[in-house]
């Protein structure tokens, strides 16, 4: 079970506190254990695989009051996007002479799904994203990841910078999983993915509206490119189209250290075999027990997440020591809890109250350590006035239940 990723389908539905007794729907759950625990959860929905896909939209409607155009990238499907995003636009069909026009067409990406009433967002800086590297549409330039260590660093940009010509002088960023990559392997992906942005930029003026120029890989296969070596040493899946897909992605693109992958034909349901139907409950509950006795109070709202850490025990005659390792025990469960139900935006968190000021600041210091490894951006502002943590999460997606409401309805 040691960092396994787990795809199988089950019914999520029976995981959530309520549900219309009319569903009867099974999910694609994908779970990442990491040292015997789930790490992360994700339900897989069909319209994941619009998320980074490339089209060639129209203007329906311009709203300079909120800074928004309004794009449709097929007769029914409208995105919303930035109109600070209009100057790195590239037009497939421009009959007006403004910056923007209703009835412009240019390429964009979608870069965010769409959430309850909120329209699916999209970009006109358009991004590949491989295992090593990242291609855009950007002017040409060279990134390297800073969690790469320095002398890396300088190999990898002295041998990025020498091949430019094979990318086709492409902006480029080299991510982490490069530092212990061999250049061959780095070098082959970059040809591959510059190429594609090459050829999706010199043949734009000849597609037509609503066409799909790129269709991005499945959400999983995403999160496994994601992933660093050594996070994943397995993959196990009852699907066999699922099984055939990951098998043939890895052998297109073997990485360092390529897990092991798996097809599952046992008669006993995956899902049961691996006890997801009690760790999917468990992560959608809004307490969650800690070793200490003490527990967790997590209530996501529409404008923020709000937790609030317990002792769970009389308090009276306690150490102040007592109340600082409960609150380093929190702070560690709370790190989880994040990844684990995707709670993206802003965050507060009501520890427990610490007399001494260098505990508190200790406390804030080691929460910016833990949020340090997190693969989404997550900053840790500060302490307010009233003691509590403020702490925010780049939204990447739907919450867990969020992904699981909008797959069963």
């Amino acid at each position: 079970m040691h960092n396994s990723l787990i795809l199988t389908r089950m019914p999520a539905y029976e995981c959530l506190s309520s549900v219309p007794s009319t569903i009867n729907k099974d999910s694609l759950i994908m779970a990442h254990f990491e040292n015997g625990r789930v790490k992360t959860f994700s339900c897989i929905r069909s319209q994941d695989t619009l998320l980074s896909s490339i089209y060639v939209a129209r203007v329906d409607s311009i709203a300079p009051q909120i800074h928004a155009v309004f794009v449709k990238i097929s007769p029914d499907i409208t995105c919303y996007l930035p109109d600070n995003e209009i100057p790195d636009a590239i037009f497939t069909h421009k009959p007006s002479k403004k910056a923007i026009a209703i009835g412009d067409e240019l390429l964009v990406q979608i870069v965010r799904l769409p959430i309850k009433t909120k329209l699916a967002c999209v970009s006109t800086r358009l991004t590949i994203t491989g295992h090593y590297v990242v291609v855009t549409s950007k002017s040409p330039s060279l990134g390297i990841s800073k969690k790469i260590g320095r002398t890396r660093q300088e190999e990898l940009r002295s041998f990025l910078s020498d091949h430019s010509e094979e990318y086709f002088k492409m902006d480029m960023v080299a991510r982490t999983n490069c530092a212990e990559a061999s250049f061959n392997d780095i070098h082959k992906e970059a040809c591959t993915l510059s190429f594609q942005m090459h050829q999706i930029l010199e043949t734009a003026g000849t597609r037509t509206l609503y066409e799909c120029l790129y269709r991005n890989r499945t959400s999983y296969v995403r999160y496994i490119d994601g992933c660093y070596p050594g996070e994943i040493s397995q993959i196990l899946t009852d699907d066999a189209s699922i099984y055939e897909e990951v098998t043939e992605h890895f052998r297109n693109t073997p990485t360092v250290d390529s897990p092991t992958v798996r097809y599952y034909t046992d008669s006993y349901p995956l899902y049961q075999l691996y006890s997801l139907k009690k760790e999917l409950t468990d992560a959608l509950k809004p307490h969650v027990w800690l070793k200490s006795g003490a527990y967790l109070i997590i209530e996501q709202t529409e404008a923020l997440t709000v937790i609030d850490v317990n002792s769970g025990k009389k308090e009276n005659g306690k150490k102040e020591s007592y109340f600082y390792d409960v609150n380093i025990e929190a702070a560690n469960e709370i790190a989880h809890q994040l990844i684990l139900r995707n709670i993206s935006g802003i965050c507060i968190i009501d520890f427990i109250d610490l007399q001494k000021d260098e505990d508190t600041q200790n406390l804030l210091q080691y929460m910016r350590k833990l949020c340090k490894k997190d693969h989404i951006t997550t900053s840790v502002v500060d302490i307010t006035k009233l003691h509590l943590m403020e702490l925010t999460r780049k939204k990447t997606g739907p919450t867990l239940f969020q992904q699981i409401m909008e797959d069963i309805t």
